[in-house]
């Protein structure tokens, strides 16, 4: 695995700093610094300019951007961040649909790429059944 700092263009360099830089900024000015948000945060933006790169590392950052966000989640007390809205499944609908079409094009020209293929056609649909589900419990609260 390649370091992926050393990819980054001048320009993804300020548009990352830039970011970390706000993070930082607006972190301090809270008035309470809290060490956990800040490194949070950066590691969630550093993984997402990575992302853009195509480099296997921001999967990593990801991962622990997750970790770190579900702790921050938790004790704010979001658990499941059950205030979200329905749509955020149509989001992830649209992007499954992308990979399954990209994974597709992958298993032509070798098979065994076919799992993922499937992998991804299963979350979409679990990503349909998200949306219905969510749907029905937004209406049940506007009914109540």
């Amino acid at each position: 695995m390649s370091n992926p700092i050393t990819c980054l263009t001048k320009k993804e360099w300020g548009i990352w700093m830039g970011a970390l830089l706000i993070i930082v900024v607006s972190n301090i000015f809270s008035a309470n610094v809290n060490v956990l948000t800040l490194v949070a945060s950066c590691v969630g933006v550093t993984s997402l300019i990575i992302a853009a790169k195509g480099n296997v590392w921001s999967q990593i950052l990801m991962i622990l951007f997750s970790i770190l966000y579900g702790i921050i989640s938790w004790q704010f007390h979001y658990w499941g961040e059950m205030l979200r809205s329905s749509y955020y499944a149509v989001g992830y609908a649209a992007n499954d649909i992308i990979l399954i079409v990209l994974w597709i094009m992958a298993t032509i020209k070798d098979p065994s790429y076919f799992s993922v293929t499937i992998i991804f056609t299963i979350f979409f649909f679990f990503d349909l059944y998200g949306f219905v589900s969510w749907r029905k419990r937004e209406t049940a609260v506007n009914v109540n």
